[in-house]
């Protein structure tokens, strides 16, 4: 296998040409977490292996899908796990800026051959928290490297340049252009290059956002970057900067449960917590659990970003005790802007919503818009564990807009096999769907029926 997977590599190099640039997708040893961004700069220091800060801005970068920032969750990297993070422009600029921005600069494997063409391309996404976004991202080409002693935006002309501002609800955009080289080039700077500080995000109509934010992030338009790609380009024939894929196959499951008072009785709580940890541990390597709480109010127990396994999911579960109320409409809301703010509308993986709860609670019409809206733009199912004898016809409504949904009544037994339920089919357009949960091991399997009617 192992000879196949080399000779593949080699004939897709020689078919393709080769990214030219020294670790395009910013990747480094994931351990530990990078959680914190550089507070002091000078031209030419590091961000990350073939990459520096060409001036004394202080561009950041995160290793890990653990990182955070200001205990707030970052944007995942579009492919890998590492992401270069670049504030673009200040909503208030600093004593010492007029101009603040902040860049990235890579160097390539080789020079370019004068008059050759070559493909530059790069991707690029708005923090979902930031209040503004800024023009002029771009990338600048050139035979030595920038070097200045400055804060403020380069003075240089980008070859390569987005034409429009980059706001959230785009995901990541690709940047790219063709580039004609004069000779010699080997060095490639990314960042905004526009006279332009930021632009308020308000004319553009972006969705409100409602989750706990990093002031650091939400102040500035703050951009991320990844799968940057220099290479030869050939009219009609395939370069290597088509090649860069989203990983796929990757699947995120965000279980919302309910911890009051009520869940408590019959041992609920109890064999649901034991359900989830064997859901877990069934898991593939690249697969991710997120666990949300909720009784009077809503708590993100385990987020994405620190899920190493089922130590993580028991140990986010252990202290989680049956009391107080039921607010299921600020669990669902918290929960889809959760999701709305880590996931980019190109989506990284699968992302699956589970609530599990006995209450009766009515979603307002906010909560309703906000999770239509955000739900069908990142592509979520919703499956809805139901405990009691009465539907709940806000969750029943919820799980039956969206592909891949379902919601059941469930009757635990109490022999640890809790999802051998008792299931009520709910009807779409033309069929009905049956969620069996009945071996967690194979995790989701779908059986579809035809409707009879």
């Amino acid at each position: 296998m192992k000879k196949i997977a080399l000779l593949a590599l080699l004939v897709m190099g020689r078919l393709y040409g080769q990214n030219m640039v020294v670790n395009p997708s910013f990747e480094s040893d994931p351990e530990p977490p990078i959680r914190f961004w550089p507070t002091a700069n000078i031209p030419g220091t590091p961000v990350v292996q073939g990459w520096v800060s060409p001036t004394r801005a202080t561009a950041d970068y995160y290793n890990s899908k653990y990182s955070f920032i200001d205990n707030a969750p970052l944007l995942l990297a579009r492919s890998g796990e590492g992401r270069a993070a670049v504030i673009c422009g200040l909503g208030k600029q600093l004593p010492d800026s007029r101009n603040y921005k902040e860049y990235v600069q890579g160097v390539l494997t080789e020079k370019m051959v004068a008059g050759k063409t070559y493909r530059v391309s790069f991707y690029c996404a708005l923090d979902r928290t930031s209040s503004f976004t800024a023009p002029g991202i771009g990338a600048y080409i050139s035979t030595e490297p920038v070097r200045e002693n400055t804060k403020d935006r380069l003075r240089v002309k980008p070859q390569i340049r987005l034409q429009k501002p980059v706001v959230a609800e785009d995901g990541w955009v690709k940047v790219e252009g063709l580039y004609t080289a004069q000779g010699g080039e080997e060095w490639i700077t990314v960042g905004s290059f526009s006279d332009t500080a930021v632009l308020a995000l308000k004319p553009f109509n972006p969705y409100e956002y409602t989750f706990g934010v990093s002031e650091h992030v939400r102040r500035n338009a703050y951009v991320y970057l990844d799968d940057v790609c220099v290479a030869p380009y050939e009219k009609g024939e395939p370069c290597a900067c088509d090649e860069i894929k989203i990983g796929e196959g990757k699947q995120h499951y965000l279980f919302v449960v309910d911890r009051s008072e009520s869940m408590g009785e019959d041992g609920k709580l109890a064999t649901l917590k034991q359900e989830i940890a064997t859901f877990a541990d069934a898991f593939n390597a690249h697969d991710r659990v997120s666990l949300i709480v909720f009784s009077n109010g809503p708590e993100l127990r385990l987020p994405f970003s620190r899920y190493h396994g089922k130590k993580d999911v028991q140990h986010s579960m252990k202290r989680m005790r049956a009391k107080g109320g039921t607010n299921g409409d600020a669990a669902i809301q918290f929960a889809v802007n959760y999701l709305d703010t880590i996931i980019p509308r190109e989506g990284v993986g699968n992302y699956h919503l589970i609530i599990a709860t006995d209450g009766m609670f009515v979603l307002s019409k906010k909560t309703r818009d906000q999770a239509q809206r955000i739900l069908s733009e990142k592509g979520c199912s919703v499956d809805v564990l139901h405990y009691g004898s009465t539907e709940n016809k806000s969750l029943m409504e919820l799980s039956t807009v969206y592909a891949n949904s379902s919601y059941q009544m469930a009757k635990p037994e109490m022999t640890g096999a809790f999802f051998k339920t008792e299931v009520i089919q709910t009807e779409t357009e033309s069929r009905k769907k049956v969620l069996q949960y009945t071996n967690m091991k194979e995790a989701y399997k779908y059986e579809y029926k035809p409707r009879q009617d």
